[in-house]
């Protein structure tokens, strides 16, 4: 829940359990806590540069789709020059929805100009990999690099990486 909920949902899993003792507001405190968090201890995969400024020249249109507020989103990645790579950022406050809902794919496609199944979805969790099928994405990768084991992302990927690297020996990623 932790990894792949949306700060609304994080919150309401924790009022469950907490009853009448919910903070108010505990949403908004869990957003700043993760955007605050992201700013200080983010830290990229290894390559993850490289990779992106390959598949930029090779002329692939890039986005991001969290879970996370847009604004940690902003937090996570700007501290490593990254948010000028992407033509695409959505949060789940963003207005598309949150995953593993269509939205945030779908608000890409238009974005681009691209149909769904023109489109690849690399995630390293179920929620990721689950909207790129209801969205209709073209390629569905799974990751081991994050909170995902291969096991639970095979169920739902077209094929599943060790490493982001390897992204770029993938058919059809131009």
């Amino acid at each position: 829940m932790l990894a792949a909920g949306s700060h609304d949902e994080i919150a309401e899993a924790f009022a469950d359990v907490l009853k009448q003792r919910t903070p108010r507001d505990l949403a908004l405190h869990i957003e700043r806590l993760f955007r605050e968090g992201g700013a200080k201890h983010s830290v990229l995969i290894d390559g993850v540069t490289d990779v992106l400024r390959q598949l930029k020249t090779r002329g692939v249109t890039l986005g991001v789709a969290t879970n996370d507020s847009i604004g940690g989103l902003e937090a996570s990645l700007a501290p490593h020059g990254l948010l000028k790579g992407f033509a695409f950022l959505a949060g789940c406050d963003s207005g598309y929805g949150t995953k593993p809902e269509p939205g945030m794919a779908l608000a890409f496609c238009e974005a681009a100009g691209l149909q769904p199944q023109e489109v690849a979805i690399v995630g390293d969790a179920m929620h990721d990999l689950e909207m790129g099928r209801r969205a209709g994405l073209g390629l569905r990768v799974g990751v081991t690099t994050g909170t995902g084991p291969r096991e639970d992302l095979e169920p739902h990927a077209d094929v599943v990486l060790e490493e982001l690297g390897e992204l770029l020996g993938l058919e059809g990623l131009r």
